[in-house]
C-alpha cells in the first residue's frame, strides 16, 4: 500500500491537518486506506512502518492525555484505561488515613 514511511507520514499529516482537534485511530485507519484500526496495527508490525504508525498514534494518545485535565473528560479517560493507563490511589493504614492524589500511570505493556 504504501513504498515507504514518508510516503505514509505525508498522508497521516494531512489527516492530523484535518481533524485537529479529535483525531481517532479509527479515523486514521480509513483516512490512511485501511480497513479498519486492526488492519492499521497489521501494517505497523513491518518492520520499517512500527515508527511511523506508533508515532502517530501516540499523537492521538497525547490529545486524549490533553484532555484529562478538561471538564467532561470521561472519553478520554476511558480511552486511556483501554490503552493501557491507570488511575492509582495509595492508602495507608497506619493508625490513620493518608489518601493520596489520583496518579495516571502508563504501562510499558502498551
Amino acid at each position: 500500500m504504501y513504498k515507504t514511511p514518508a510516503e505514509m507520514q505525508k498522508k497521516i499529516d494531512s489527516y492530523f491537518a484535518q481533524h485537529p482537534e479529535r483525531p481517532t485511530i479509527s479515523g486514521l485507519a480509513l483516512h490512511l486506506g485501511f480497513c479498519d484500526r486492526s488492519s492499521l496495527y497489521q501494517y505497523g508490525e513491518r518492520e520499517k512502518f512500527i515508527h511511523t504508525i506508533k508515532a502517530a498514534v501516540s499523537r492521538i494518545e497525547a490529545k486524549h492525555e490533553e484532555n484529562i485535565y478538561t471538564t467532561g473528560a470521561a472519553g478520554s479517560i476511558f480511552w486511556l484505561k483501554n490503552r493501557g493507563w491507570t488511575d492509582q490511589q495509595q492508602i495507608q493504614h497506619s493508625g490513620g488515613i493518608n489518601i493520596q492524589p489520583v496518579e495516571w500511570v502508563k504501562s510499558e505493556d502498551q
